[in-house]
């Protein structure tokens, strides 16, 4: 009998510190600040997007950027040729004979419809976009170094390597928020929460538009600059010769 004392209070004992180690850690998880909490969510990517910045407000790191659209249109006139010209060329096929010279003009005519079937338009349009607190900014190329000519100086395989960071596999150079400014052409990464939840329906005001969306839109993970115009040296002109 006194055995089996023995035996449950130590077993009790055992259980009763295995648990101190779990009432810790929960009142941990629980004393977590929000802010680190929010900062923890798993972020997926949301697409990429290239345009150019029409202006940027540093301290905010927001950006706006214009990015062009292609849009394909039916071509109803060049559809309705290549029916026009396909039909030809089958007639011409079951003449006896065949008309081998209208079967050769009528696909030519096939290809030359064939290839203007879609007209394209494009139309640019404009995005606000804010960037997570660590965005990461990286240049296609090395802001350039000027020489007392004014002629860009060129710079060696090592130098390069060393400006690529400590990570070389990454593409491009390391660059600032700071270096992205308007008319520039950028690739942005878009980013978003992993699990979105739609809010439930809230009542809003008159004229107080609703966007369910509004605490999961995308942010810019990452801005790649692919062409500034200022890094380009102007196009020599060589001074005529003398008479």
């Amino acid at each position: 009998m006194r055995r089996y004392y023995l035996l449950g209070t130590f077993f009790g004992l055992l259980i009763l510190l295995s648990g101190a180690p779990l009432a810790e850690a929960q009142k941990k998880k629980d004393d977590l600040d929000p802010k680190e909490a929010k900062t923890s969510e798993k972020m997926i990517k949301a697409g990429q997007l290239v345009g150019k910045v029409k202006s940027i407000h540093e301290s905010k790191k927001t950006l706006r950027i214009s990015v062009t659209v292609v849009t394909p249109k039916p071509n109803v006139g060049a559809i309705q040729g290549y029916a026009q010209a396909k039909q030809n060329y089958l007639n011409a096929l079951y003449k006896r004979p065949p008309d081998r010279a209208g079967a050769i003009q009528a696909l030519a005519q096939m290809q030359q419809h064939q290839a203007n079937l879609y007209t394209y338009e494009k139309k640019d349009h404009e995005y606000e976009l804010s960037t997570v607190d660590e965005v990461e900014v990286r240049a296609i190329k090395p802001k350039p170094e000027f020489d007392e000519k004014g002629n860009i100086k060129k710079l060696t395989k090592k130098q390069l390597k060393e400006l690529k960071g400590p990570d070389p596999k990454k593409p491009g150079y390391p660059a600032e928020f700071g270096d992205v400014q308007p008319d520039l052409i950028i690739k942005v990464q878009l980013v978003k929460k992993k699990e979105a939840s739609r809010p439930a329906p809230m009542r809003r005001k008159k004229d107080e538009e609703l966007d369910p969306l509004a605490d999961n839109l995308p942010q810019v993970s990452s801005i790649m600059i692919l062409h500034d115009p200022a890094w380009v040296p102007a196009p020599k002109i060589k001074a005529p010769r003398g008479g």
